[in-house]
């Protein structure tokens, strides 16, 4: 089951084989304990510009921070590719 949502913690991923903040996610794949392979990016990216419509009325720092977070998976993905 693939699905992505705002929660008052911030933006939540829930995949397969991973449910829980981005910034988990972010730092679980740089330790190599997820498989970049696994995750699937474009999902992501798609839930996250919507996170990202909703968050940018509300706070632009918050919303910097999630961008770079998933900017940094899409790099790290693409040079696993």
């Amino acid at each position: 089951m693939l699905e992505a949502e705002v929660q008052n913690a911030g933006y939540q991923v829930h995949l397969e084989v991973f449910e829980g903040p981005l910034d988990l996610l972010l730092h679980l794949v740089k330790k190599h304990e997820l498989d970049i392979l696994d995750i699937p990016i474009a999902f992501i990216t798609q839930k996250y510009l919507e996170y990202l419509d909703f968050m940018s009325s509300l706070n632009l720092d918050i919303a910097g921070e999630y961008l770079l977070m998933a900017a940094t998976l899409a790099y790290i993905k693409s040079r696993e590719l």
